[in-house]
């Protein structure tokens, strides 16, 4: 069959046609110049800020009467307010609470208090634990809290260095595995349970933790699960990555955990005395003695993920790893030069001022009966008991201050701290 001839093509059908491709190249270039601008120009934004007014929320002016806003107390800053937000997102922020600890008699306490307290209150929660030692019982899939209904699963990490009961490793040659375990923690959470939660935190098994004060603080973010976010107490060290989250507490987007799961899959081993491996200094490896925030923190960073301030105004945090009632009465030295205070300014809020009333993690619960009895504070306790508490002891002391700050913790606590319904697997 015979084609028919291809009509000529005129000069001016060439000069548009080239005029037309100039034009696509210039918008091309144009959008991703203003991509590349914005995404630097909210970094610098971010570094500006983090210290000033991590709650403010952009493009909103205090005359911005909207009923999805609220004015924070004695702030004039305007954020969002979480539940209104929440539900014209149609958000859910699941949270999962991944618990590394060790299947031990001493600590199968501080599962039935975690258990009894703020465990359920989780989306999902889950223990993490070292394998059987040789000669050892097998370890059972679930824990059922004692006395109670309450069970969560039990996951036993694959670990390739394992300890013998005496803190040693196999090889005989003392070891020290936190990484390691923390590391195929979140590989197994990435494999297994991705789509189980928006937000992932890896707790400390003495951390008190308030799911709901999380969830609440995400909303007023505007954080979306589908962006990358790595936060909880900032930790600064004079050497790469420079910023780091305190483990304690140490909170993830959904995306974070799918980017570094990916990134884990592939870790490198790198066994033995450092000396053996002379340019991997600080690198993202998998290593003896390796600590979990560091080498957490430096992994994220290789993917431009870094660890971001969950502060809120006069600069309380929301995650305490010291604890109350020691947090509310450390004053800052004007010389000190201890970590907790490295790296952040003046002014930074101190003593009484140093917490968040919307903290969602506050570390130092090492025996079984004081992670129960913030739980009675928390739920049982009547106000008028915890002000009894309080008044009966002088002002500026230790126990005046603690029963000051659960009172104020009790008054900010998020509305669904109780009424919010568990999914334990």
């Amino acid at each position: 069959m015979r084609l028919p001839p291809r009509a000529p093509v005129k000069g001016s059908q060439l000069i548009a046609c080239a005029l037309g491709s100039a034009l696509l190249i210039v918008l091309v270039v144009l959008w991703k110049t203003n991509e590349t601008f914005l995404s630097r120009e909210r970094q610098q934004e971010y570094l500006r800020n983090r210290e000033v007014a991590p709650f403010a929320v952009p493009g909103h002016s205090p005359q911005d009467q909207s009923t999805a806003l609220s004015t924070e107390k004695n702030t004039g800053i305007i954020v969002r307010d979480a539940d209104s937000y929440a539900q014209a997102a149609g958000r859910r922020d699941r949270v999962y609470c991944m618990v590394p600890t060790m299947y031990k008699r001493s600590r199968l306490l501080m599962w039935d208090a975690i258990l009894k307290s703020w465990g359920p209150r989780c989306d999902v929660i889950k223990f993490f634990v070292d394998p059987a030692a040789p000669g050892e019982a097998s370890i059972p899939p679930k824990y059922r809290a004692t006395g109670s209904n309450v069970e969560a699963e039990i996951v036993v990490v694959p670990m390739k260095r394992r300890m013998n009961g005496k803190g040693l490793c196999q090889d005989g040659l003392p070891c020290r595995h936190i990484w390691e375990k923390v590391w195929r923690s979140w590989v197994h959470v990435y494999m297994n349970d991705l789509t189980s939660a928006e937000w992932f935190v890896k707790v400390d098994d003495d951390t008190y933790m308030v799911p709901s004060n999380l969830r609440r603080y995400v909303r007023k973010r505007e954080w979306a699960h589908h962006d990358p976010h790595y936060f909880g107490f900032v930790v600064n060290i004079d050497r790469p990555p420079y910023r780091l989250i305190s483990g304690v507490c140490t909170a993830m987007s959904r995306e974070t955990v799918a980017r570094l799961g990916a990134r884990l899959l592939h870790l490198r081993a790198e066994y033995g005395p450092r000396s053996n491996f002379p340019n991997s200094h600080g690198a993202c490896v998998d290593r003896d003695g390796a600590t979990e925030e560091r080498v957490t923190s430096k992994c994220l960073e290789e993917m431009g993920i870094y660890a971001e301030d969950t502060l809120e105004e006069g600069f309380r945090e929301h995650v305490v790893p010291l604890g109350i009632p020691f947090s509310l009465t450390y004053y800052r030295k004007a010389n000190s030069t201890s970590w907790y205070w490295a790296g952040k300014t003046r002014t930074r809020g101190t003593m009484r001022d140093c917490c968040s009333v919307h903290a969602w993690g506050i570390h130092g619960y090492k025996q079984p009966s004081r992670m129960l009895e913030m739980e009675s504070y928390m739920t049982e306790l009547s106000r008028d008991a915890l002000r009894h508490k309080r008044d009966i002891n002088r002002p500026g002391s230790d126990d005046y201050e603690h029963f000051d700050y659960i009172l104020r913790l009790r008054e900010g606590i998020a509305d669904d701290f109780l009424s919010y319904p568990p999914v334990i697997v």
